[in-house]
C-alpha cells in the first residue's frame, strides 16, 4: 500500500496464535504482505539480515518472533501486531498441527523402521509442555517490556486471537490507519467485520 503513514507490517506473535488470519485480513485490506519467512531466501532467514530483501513488501506476518528488535531497528516506524491465544488452547493446537507432521514426517517410501526413526528423531525436537507454554509468555513480556521501555507503544497491537472477529477486525484496521472490511474467511479462526 502506497498511502501509509508507517514503514512496515510485522506480525510477532507464535505460530497458531492467529497469524494466517491475521495476514488474510491485512491482505484483504490492500497490504502486499508476506505470511511466512521460508518465503524469503534461505540466506536470509538464517543469517537474520532482513534489509533490502522485504523492501518490495509491506511486511510479513509469520517470522521468527525474536527478530522483532531487529525488525525495529531495521525498519523505523513500523507497526508490530503481537497475537496472543490462552496457553492452554495454544499448546493443543499446536499439539494438533504437530502432531500430523509427526505423522507425516521422513520422505515418502520409507520402511517402518526408517519412519520410526524420523519420527524419534522429530520427537526429540519438540519442547515439553511446561517449555514451550514459558517460552511463549516470556516472549510476549518481552515484545510488550521492549516497546514500553523505547516508548513506543503506539507502534504495537496486542490481538488476543479469542476476542470477537468483529472487535479484531475493527482493532486491526484502525491500528494501520485503515478503513475496516469484511474479510474473506480462513479456517474457522478468521477476522472478519460484521
Amino acid at each position: 500500500m502506497e498511502d501509509k503513514s508507517f514503514n512496515k507490517i510485522f506480525g510477532i506473535g507464535y505460530q497458531k496464535t492467529g497469524t494466517k488470519s491475521l495476514h488474510v485480513y491485512i491482505e484483504s485490506l490492500g497490504f502486499d504482505i508476506l505470511h511466512d519467512i521460508h518465503s524469503l531466501a534461505p540466506e536470509v532467514y538464517t543469517n537474520g539480515d532482513f534489509k533490502g530483501t522485504i523492501d518490495d513488501y509491506d511486511g510479513i506476518i509469520n517470522m521468527y518472533h525474536s527478530l522483532f528488535i531487529e525488525m525495529d531497528q531495521q525498519y523505523p516506524n513500523s507497526k508490530f501486531i503481537l497475537t496472543t491465544r490462552d496457553n492452554d488452547m495454544w499448546w493443543r493446537s499446536v499439539r494438533e498441527w504437530r502432531s500430523a507432521d509427526y505423522e507425516n514426517c521422513g520422505p515418502v517410501g520409507l520402511t517402518e523402521l526408517e519412519t520410526a526413526g524420523y519420527r524419534g528423531m522429530y520427537k526429540s525436537f519438540l519442547p515439553t509442555e511446561s517449555a514451550a507454554k514459558w517460552h511463549k509468555l516470556f516472549h510476549e513480556n518481552n515484545v510488550i517490556d521492549y516497546f514500553e521501555k523505547m516508548n513506543k507503544a503506539d507502534s504495537l497491537l496486542v490481538l488476543d486471537v479469542d476476542e470477537e472477529n468483529s472487535i479484531k477486525a475493527n482493532r486491526v484496521s484502525k491500528f494501520l490507519d485503515c478503513d475496516t472490511i469484511n474479510a474473506y474467511e480462513h479456517h474457522n479462526n478468521s477476522f472478519k467485520a460484521r
